[in-house]
């Protein structure tokens, strides 16, 4: 018996089961959900994707065929079976289900020792992505590849989180897993064009803004750019088109860390990134609330009491270690 049917068999089958990921889902969250939800059916599940917000033009294309239900259409204090994937914290679901009783939570992110939720958690820091966990749990579990809606949203995951299979938490694994659904019959140009190919004037100007203000530090380690909601406003785009954004600064010569805060009305939202294992901005992303993996990590801040000065200080510091 694999470790999803055993998971699973303890889920009533007459209860509905709402599959849950963090806000603003990006690639991962989305494949991973879309995933999950899709292969719940097929076993006999009455299963959801939770909608909390609108998801990205590029990603919505994935849910297509996908049993989904907003948010508020959901009474959360009715008896269900819930699932949180691509989840690192209770903190970073949408705050209305913060409360949930989840029965099972698959993740990739770090743990956080003193907020361990979720009856059964799986979690593999290891992996690159939660549909890379996702696509050796289901072929423990018997699934034959033979469903190209699931195939395309578990590669979706496992490339986007990978940086196209550039980032650190690549392994062997990863390209075996990546190999299996190509080998089902997924075409890794029609998703990379899917994702990437399809900008829009508006987002190529939002970029512009973000890279015009760049700004280095500690001899050009760091590389820092922000946005505000006014730049959103004038370009007539949203948070969501800025996927990928952070990443372009470690691009530049002799970044090490690289940092994008946007700026909400009331909160900031940070995004960091380094280049290796050996400077963890995630202890950085703890300090300031937040959390994430070693080399990719972000926090949410009150904006009153942001200090961006004191970012790059906490920053400096472990390029100084």
């Amino acid at each position: 018996m694999s470790l999803l049917d055993l998971w699973l068999g303890r889920f009533d089958k007459s209860l509905p089961v709402y599959i849950a990921v963090h806000e603003r889902p990006d690639g991962d969250a989305v494949g991973s959900q879309t995933a999950l939800t899709l292969y719940l059916n097929r076993l006999g599940f009455s299963a959801f994707a939770v909608i909390t917000e609108e998801i990205r033009d590029v990603l919505c294309s994935f849910f297509n065929n996908v049993p989904s239900k907003p948010l508020e259409a959901i009474d959360v204090n009715q008896p269900a079976s819930w699932v949180a994937l691509d989840c690192g914290t209770a903190s970073r679901l949408h705050e209305a289900l913060r409360s949930c009783y989840f029965r099972l939570v698959i993740d990739h992110h770090p743990e956080v020792d003193d907020e361990k939720w979720g009856e059964t958690r799986y979690v593999d820091s290891n992996a690159s992505s939660t549909c890379e966990i996702l696509t050796f749990l289901l072929s423990q579990d018997g699934y034959r590849f033979n469903d190209p809606y699931i195939n395309e949203s578990l590669y979706l995951g496992i490339l986007t989180d990978s940086g196209n299979f550039t980032h650190n938490n690549v392994t062997q694994h990863t390209f075996e897993c990546a190999e299996q659904l190509v080998g089902a019959g997924v075409q890794p140009s029609k998703i990379f064009n899917k994702l990437f190919s399809n900008k829009t004037k508006e987002q190529l100007k939002l970029q512009g803004l973000f890279l015009n203000n760049v700004t280095l530090h500690h001899n050009g380690a760091i590389a820092v750019s922000t946005l505000s909601q006014q730049d959103y406003e004038n370009t007539h785009t949203c948070h969501n088109d800025t996927e990928g954004f952070v990443n372009q600064l470690l691009t530049l010569k002799n970044a090490k860390i690289s940092v994008f805060i946007e700026y909400n009305e009331t909160f900031v939202k940070g995004s960091l990134r380094s280049i290796s294992p050996s400077i963890p901005i995630n202890e950085v992303a703890r300090k300031w609330n937040g959390g994430g993996h070693v080399c990719a990590a972000g926090f949410r801040w009150s904006r009153v009491s942001f200090n961006l000065e004191e970012l790059i200080h906490d920053l400096d510091s472990l390029l100084e270690q």
